[in-house]
C-alpha cells in the first residue's frame, strides 16, 4: 500500500528528544522495524510517524543496490477524525514515556476533541486516573475551552463500531475499501474481507438491475477471446454485433489498427449498429482516415475529465475531454435508453455528445488497468447505444471496464485482446464481481 504525502494530521504525540530519536534509529538500523506502521484507508499515519520518517531517512543514506529497509502496515478503515486521533493518543500514551505535565497536556486535549465522553470514560481509554481528567475538565470549561454539559457519555452508554483493521492489504484490498458502502457494510455485518463485501454489493446491485430489465446475463452470454484484430476475427459471425465499445491504443505504432477495427467492425455489426472507439487526441485526424475506411462517420463525442489534463507540446495545446469517434453501419438505430421509457418505444430522444468523467483518481477501474476507464461513463455508452439482450463487442479489453458496464445492463458480450494478461484481468474481475467463470478462448498460434 502507498502512503499518502499528507502526513502529520494524527501525530498526538510530543517530538522525541534527542536521545530517543538515536536509540530508535540504532534500533531500526539492527533489527529493523518491529511495529507496523498503522494507517487509515487513505493511507494517512495515524500511528508510526517517527519510525516512517527515519526509514526513510536511513534508505537515502544507503548505497546505490544496497537493500532498503521495509515495514508492515496496518490499516485501521472506517475509524472518524476523532477516534482516529483518540487511537493515537490512547496507544502512544501506554509506551511513550512522558512527563507528567505532557500527560495532562494529552488529557487535555482529549477532553477538547471528546468533551461528551465521560471523566471515567475517557480516563479508561487513555489508562489514566479519573480525578486527574476531572481537574483537566474543570480547568478547560473554566476557560470557555470546552463547552459545560450537563450530561456525558459514559462506558457502558453508546455502542461504538469497531474499526475495520487489515494487516499489510494489498493493492485490491485498499481500492476495495474505498468503494461505496465497503467499509460500512464491514462494520454492520462483520466481514473480513473488503474484496468479498465489494462483491456482495455489487451483487446485490446487479440483481436490482435484473429485477427491472427481466434479463438475466449468464456465463453463457459471455466470451473471452484471445486473439488478434488484425486477423478480422474469423471466430465472430456477420452481422451478430449491435455495438462495437472500445478504447484502442492510443500510441502513434497502432493508427493503423483501427484500419482493423473498421474492418471487422463493418463485417460484424448489424445494419444500423454504431462503433464508438475512444482515441488519443493527438493522432485524431490520422485515426478518423483510418476508421472510417470501411464504416461511415457519424459524430464526435467527449468524455470530460477534470484533473486529467494532457499536453500537446508540438501544438502546446492542454486538454482536459477525451475524443469518442462515432462511426456507423448505414443510418444509425436511435436506442437511446429505450429500456427507461414506460412501454420500450422511441420518444424521439436525442443522443447528448458531451459525458462527464469523475476527477482523475475516483475511478477504481484504475486499480485493474493503468488506462482503465470510469465505470459510470461506460454504462451511459451501453445504455445510450445498445438494448437490453443485444450484444456488445469489445476488441482492446484492457482490464474489462467495458464487460462489466455491459454484464451490468444485461447485454451479452465479446471481449478480445492479443494480450493474454488482459483477458485474465477481465476473467478474475467477472469472477470477484458476478462470480462466473469464463474460459478463454485462443486464436493466438502460439497457445495452441
Amino acid at each position: 500500500m502507498e502512503l499518502n504525502k499528507e502526513q502529520g494530521k494524527y501525530q498526538t504525540m510530543p517530538p522525541h528528544n534527542t536521545q530517543e530519536l538515536d536509540a530508535l534509529r540504532e534500533s531500526i538500523k539492527t533489527h529493523g522495524v518491529m511495529d507496523a506502521i498503522v494507517v487509515d484507508e487513505n493511507g494517512v499515519i495515524i500511528d508510526g510517524h517517527t519510525r516512517y520518517a527515519i526509514v526513510q531517512e536511513l534508505n537515502d543514506q544507503l548505497e546505490e543496490g544496497a537493500d532498503k529497509i521495509t515495514f508492515d502496515i496496518t490499516v485501521k478503515a472506517g475509524l472518524t477524525e476523532a477516534e482516529k486521533l483518540t487511537w493515537s493518543r490512547t496507544y502512544n500514551l501506554t509506551r511513550r514515556h512522558l512527563t507528567q505535565e505532557q500527560r495532562r497536556e494529552q488529557i487535555k486535549e482529549q477532553l477538547k476533541l471528546t468533551p461528551e465522553l465521560s471523566n471515567r470514560q475517557i480516563a479508561s481509554t487513555l489508562s489514566v486516573d479519573h480525578k486527574t481528567v476531572g481537574e483537566q475538565r474543570s480547568k478547560l470549561e473554566a476557560t470557555g475551552e470546552i463547552p459545560q454539559l450537563d450530561t456525558t457519555v459514559g462506558a457502558d452508554g453508546k455502542v461504538r463500531k469497531k474499526p475495520v483493521t487489515l494487516f499489510n492489504p494489498t493493492a485490491r484490498e485498499t481500492q476495495a475499501l474505498l468503494h461505496e458502502g465497503v467499509i460500512e457494510t464491514m462494520q454492520a455485518k462483520g466481514y473480513t474481507s473488503p474484496i468479498k463485501t465489494k462483491s456482495r454489493l455489487n451483487k446485490e446491485k446487479k440483481a436490482a438491475r435484473q429485477d427491472r430489465s427481466g434479463i438475466i446475463i449468464n456465463a453463457k452470454d459471455i466470451r473471452l477471446i484471445h486473439a488478434d484484430i488484425r486477423e478480422l476475427y474469423p471466430m465472430i459471425p456477420d452481422e451478430s454485433i449491435d455495438l462495437v465499445l472500445t478504447d484502442a491504443p492510443y500510441e502513434k505504432e497502432y493508427i493503423k489498427i483501427h484500419e482493423s477495427l473498421s474492418a471487422v467492425s463493418q463485417r460484424v455489426l448489424v445494419d444500423g449498429g454504431s462503433l464508438l472507439c475512444a482515441v488519443g487526441i493527438n493522432w485524431l485526424d490520422t485515426v478518423l482516415f483510418e476508421i472510417t475506411s470501411h464504416m461511415r462517420y457519424f459524430h464526435l463525442l467527449a468524455v470530460l475529465t477534470p484533473g486529467a489534463s494532457a499536453k500537446n507540446m508540438d501544438k502546446r495545446v492542454s486538454h482536459n475531454y477525451l475524443p469518442v469517434v462515432w462511426c456507423t453501419k448505414g443510418r444509425p438505430r436511435h436506442t437511446i435508453n429505450l429500456e427507461d421509457t414506460e412501454d420500450g418505444k422511441d420518444r424521439k430522444t436525442w443522443h447528448k455528445d458531451v459525458y462527464n468523467s469523475p476527477p482523475y483518481g475516483d475511478s477504481d477501474d484504475k486499480a485493474y488497468f493503468k488506462h482503465g476507464k470510469n465505470l459510470e461513463v461506460y454504462e451511459n455508452f451501453v445504455k445510450d447505444f445498445s438494448l437490453p439482450g443485444e450484444t456488445i463487442l469489445e476488441p482492446f479489453c484492457g482490464g474489462g471496464t467495458t464487460v462489466i458496464a455491459a454484464i451490468y445492463n444485461h447485454r451479452r458480450v465479446i471481449a478480445c485482446d492479443i494480450n493474454l494478461e488482459h483477458l485474465q484481468i477481465t476473467q478474475r474481475r467477472i469472477r470477484d464481481e458476478f462470480d462466473m467463470d469464463i474460459p478463454i478462448e485462443s486464436f493466438i498460434a502460439a497457445d495452441k
